[in-house]
Parts: C-alpha cells; sequence; structure tokens
C-alpha cells in the first residue's frame, strides 16, 4: 500500500501542480494508495486526514537531528511531492522529491534567512542517510544534490512538465480592458529572486533607447516586494509599460500566454521553473536568465541572458518584441515520459 503525503495546502504553486500531477498519475493508473494529508484541505477519495499539530513539532524534530521515529505500518511505500518534515521523520522506503537547493547559491533572504537555511541543511542531510530516493528534476539539480549531499540511498532524475492546452487564442476582457497588445508576460510570484527590479530597469533601458510601444504584464499576489517594484516603476515614469494582475486562473494563464509576444524570465532560481515549461508547451517564444544551464532543459532554440545585465535584459525584451526569430524551446519533458519515469520509480521500491 502506498501513501502520499500533502503536508503543504496546493494552492497555485509548484509543489502543488506536482502533487496534482501525481495524484493524477495514481488514479488513471489505478493504484491502490492514501492521501496522508496534513492540511486537512483536500478532497479526495482517498484522503486521510492527520492533525495539524504534529506538523509542526516535526520541523522541530528535524532541527535536532532526528530522523526514521514514526512507524506507519500500513504502507509499504511513502510518497513525498516535496523535501519536508515528515519526509525526514518516517520510517520504511520513500521517494522524495527535491526541487531545487538554491539556498546553497544565493543569499535571497526567502531562502539564506539564518533559520531557513539550517533548516534545509538538516533537513537534506537527514535525507542523505536514510532509506530514501530522491527525485531529482534533472541532471543539473542532480549534479548540485552529488555536490552539497552526495550520499543518498538512491538518486534519479525525472523532469517535470506543463500541460497547459490551448483552444484557440482568443482576447478576453482581461486583454481588451487592459488596452494588450505588445507586450511581454512575466507571470511569477514577488520574490526576490524572482529579479523583477532588474527587469523594470531593463525596460527603463528600452524606453529611452527606442520608441517601442509595448507593455509588460506581471501576475502574482501583492507584498513587501510588489510595492518596492511598484515604487520603482512609479520612480522611471513607467506606469504606462506595466500591468500588474493579481493571480490568475489557468484560462487567464493560457490567454496571457497566447496574446504574448513571449515570456520573459530572469529569475536567478533553477535548475527547473514552471513557467517557461507551460509557454513551451503553448508554443510561446521564450527568454530565460542564463542559469543552470537553461538550453539543455528548455532546448537549444531558446534565448538567454545575464540576469545581472541590464542591457543584456533590455536587449532580449527587444529581441522578443521585435525579432522575426521565433525562439522557441524544444524540451521532449511531456507527461508520458514523467509518467513512465514515476511508474519505473514504484516498481523499483
Amino acid at each position: 500500500m502506498i501513501a502520499l503525503v500533502v503536508e503543504n495546502p496546493l494552492g497555485k504553486t509548484g509543489v502543488g501542480r506536482y502533487t496534482r500531477y501525481l495524484i493524477d498519475l495514481l488514479d488513471s493508473n489505478c493504484i491502490e494508495y492514501d492521501i496522508i494529508d496534513y492540511t486537512k484541505t483536500l478532497s479526495h477519495d482517498r484522503v486521510v486526514s492527520k492533525r495539524q499539530w504534529y506538523r509542526r513539532l516535526s520541523y522541530i524534530l528535524v532541527l535536532f537531528g532526528f530522523r526514521d521515529i514514526i512507524t506507519l505500518n500500513k504502507y509499504d511505500l511513502f510518497i513525498f511531492p516535496t523535501a519536508s518534515p515528515m519526509s525526514v521523520l518516517t520510517r520504511g522506503k520513500r521517494i522524495v522529491a527535491v526541487h531545487d537547493l538554491m539556498h546553497k547559491f544565493y543569499n535571497f533572504r526567502e531562502v539564506s534567512r539564518f533559520d531557513i537555511r539550517t533548516y534545509r541543511d538538516c533537513l537534506y542531510g537527514s535525507l542523505s542517510k536514510s532509506m530514501v530516493t530522491v527525485v531529482l528534476d534533472s541532471e543539473v539539480g542532480a549534479e548540485h544534490w552529488k555536490m552539497f549531499f552526495g550520499h543518498a540511498n538512491k538518486t534519479v532524475v525525472i523532469p517535470f512538465y506543463a500541460d497547459l492546452e490551448s483552444n484557440g487564442q482568443i482576447k478576453s476582457d482581461l486583454i481588451r480592458d487592459n488596452d494588450l497588445d505588445n507586450y511581454l508576460f512575466y507571470p511569477a510570484a514577488f520574490w526576490s529572486h524572482k529579479n523583477h527590479l532588474n527587469l523594470v530597469k531593463a525596460v527603463k533601458e528600452l524606453v529611452t533607447a527606442s520608441n517601442l510601444a509595448f507593455k509588460l504584464v506581471f501576475c502574482g499576489k501583492a507584498n513587501a516586494i510588489s510595492e518596492k517594484i511598484m515604487d520603482l516603476i512609479g520612480e522611471f515614469n513607467l506606469k504606462e509599460y506595466f500591468v500588474i494582475l493579481d493571480f490568475v486562473g489557468d484560462n487567464e494563464l493560457i490567454e496571457l500566454y497566447l496574446n504574448s509576444k513571449g515570456l520573459i524570465f530572469p529569475s536567478y532560481f533553477g535548475p527547473t521553473n514552471i513557467p517557461p515549461l507551460e509557454a513551451i508547451s503553448l508554443g510561446v517564444p521564450i527568454a530565460v536568465a542564463d542559469v543552470f544551464e537553461p538550453k539543455a532543459i528548455y532546448g537549444e532554440g531558446i534565448l538567454t541572458f545575464d540576469p545581472d545585465d541590464i542591457q543584456g535584459i533590455s536587449e532580449a525584451c527587444r529581441t522578443l518584441l521585435c525579432s522575426e526569430k521565433v525562439y522557441l524551446g524544444n524540451v521532449k519533458n511531456n507527461k508520458v515520459k514523467f509518467v513512465q519515469s514515476w511508474l519505473g520509480a514504484l516498481n523499483e521500491n
């Protein structure tokens, strides 16, 4: 019997999407399993809810080095859609997805704050010593794991994918009300590592150097970082060049991709990011920060740039807006490969 362990609300996050894909995989292949839900938010006939306080205590146990202490005899294998406290504390065979080790590479507060960095090092260090199969997103991700936590029981690379599908290019009220015609799209939460501020500076560079009429569309939940972005846009007198939306649903997201000139993606983090995969699945051109070998993940046809180079970002924006060449990814990651790789990992455990 398999248990899929959910410790975070699915929401509109990468981990949420990954979890939904795993649920679909298990359901569509008629695999007998339970969903152990520590969030008490899931609606599914296989859900077995657990108390939230139990999970909160688990963070403290991980920080003090505890591992393999919780026994759930009903299950032969546990699947964790992301590395988490319970993935360390649960005893038995486990498959754990580790999506990135960016706290080892950058000093952005959201990943490098002392308590966060310490917790992550304890978490991954304990995983490397447990009876765990670690699933990584790419060969680059596998190299990162080997570099920092090289003694895992087993590692396997299962590339992520996105499966957005278009029913045709539609211009709804969202497009018309925001006067969106010649625009670039950047769907990303407002975190420092997403590099919105450099993108705003690049737009200033482009506006100063040309007479292009265009817009840049952001979407994400407002926070302190988004206020800084708005302040910089105001300081540069660029309000007419930006449209900032809240989270959007999948239908609106698809519409914003398809009607855009392309995805501009200056985030520092990787190796794999969901928006480029979404854009590729819809046949939308992309320009991606040249970090962690993006062409190995998204294909040789994409446009890349240095995320610290304002002029380079500006030129990438201009190229997407004006070039006759279409910078498409040719990534071969797809649902079939994802499903087959996961089924292989399940069978081996």
